[in-house]
């Protein structure tokens, strides 16, 4: 029971002392969150501490750039809870990321920032989406009998076309025919020479 009793103090006193540090928990950007794609016309959403507060800005920054170059959104005149900090066009600048940081001034002197990085700006470029792996199962069936049939299945032959001509019935048709015309020929001409001869007489 001694032991927690001092331990409890101790622990609220060093929670504390790192809230403290962490600056005041009410200055802060709710959205754009880190990791958000936006596009247009933004709207910035937040909160700004009304307990001693003086001024704020809200600003942006390229997030690769190596110097520290913020461009200024909106000057907050007063404090804001759970509502809009400010309009971001981002229709201004190129694609890229980004990051914000809200910065509040008190009566006192005392400064605090919030800051939110990697907020991706695409209004020219695609952002493409994670591809998802879909699984699909496939079933292989290989020599795989039904009962009652033989596994060396063939296609079944059609029976012959009846009005078809073969080759054969046509050389057979056209000997036929040179045939009887030459029987013919020959009948005419013998017919000829007959009734010749029978004028003769």
């Amino acid at each position: 029971m001694l032991k927690m009793l001092i331990i409890k103090p101790i622990f609220f006193l060093i929670s504390f002392l790192f809230a403290s540090q962490q600056g005041d928990p009410a200055i802060l950007i709710t959205s754009p969150g880190q990791g958000t794609v936006v596009n247009g016309i933004v709207e910035i959403y937040g909160s700004v501490s009304p307990e001693k507060f003086a001024s704020a800005k809200l600003s942006y920054m390229y997030l690769l750039d190596s110097e520290e170059n913020w461009f200024l959104i909106n000057r907050i005149e007063k404090p804001v809870e759970n509502g809009l900090l400010g309009n971001w066009d981002t229709t201004l600048i190129s694609d890229g990321l980004y990051q914000l940081k809200l910065i509040v001034k008190t009566t006192d002197g005392e400064k605090y920032e919030y800051l939110v990085k990697d907020i991706q700006v695409a209004n020219y470029s695609r952002v493409e989406a994670p591809a998802v792996q879909e699984e699909v199962s496939t079933v292989s069936v290989e020599n795989e009998r039904i009962p009652g049939m033989s596994s060396d299945v063939r296609p079944t032959e059609l029976p012959p076309n009846p009005a078809s001509i073969q080759e054969k019935e046509i050389r057979s048709s056209i000997f036929i025919g040179m045939g009887v015309a030459v029987i013919f020929t020959v009948l005419a001409a013998f017919y000829l020479h007959y009734q010749a001869y029978l004028r003769r007489r």
